[in-house]
């Protein structure tokens, strides 16, 4: 209505400055603001597309991640166990060897007393 007033006003006194009131009236003084406003839910929205994008590739990471610990993991667990073992092996072959040492000193010992009874 205030346009419309303006720029009756402005023709009957041939005004310019009524009517240069008048186009600034019929102008939208909230356009700045509108269009500020979707250029920052455009806005928004993008940086809510990356941050989706985003997560969907950490998440991703994370069970890669997760997967390989729990790999990793079992592997040390099996190398673990196999150190045991091989372990209690040397230590039995040891034992075995000490032994196998003393049977034949005593052998060796008892070649000795028969080859001095031969002797002698």
């Amino acid at each position: 209505r205030l346009t419309s007033f303006l720029e009756s006003a402005a023709r009957k006194t041939g005004s310019r400055y009524l009517a240069l009131m008048a186009s600034h009236a019929s102008a939208d003084p909230f356009a700045k603001v509108k269009k500020m406003i979707k250029d920052l839910i455009s806005q928004l929205m993008q940086e809510s597309t990356q941050e989706i994008e985003h997560k969907g590739w950490c998440d991703a990471e994370l069970a890669t991640n997760k997967n390989t610990r729990e790999a990793k993991t079992q592997a040390v667990e099996e190398l673990t166990a196999q150190k045991e073992d091989l372990t209690s092996t040397i230590a039995q072959l040891t034992q075995d060897i000490e032994d196998l040492a003393k049977a034949i000193q005593e052998l060796d010992t008892a070649m000795a007393e028969a080859t001095a009874e031969r002797a002698a």
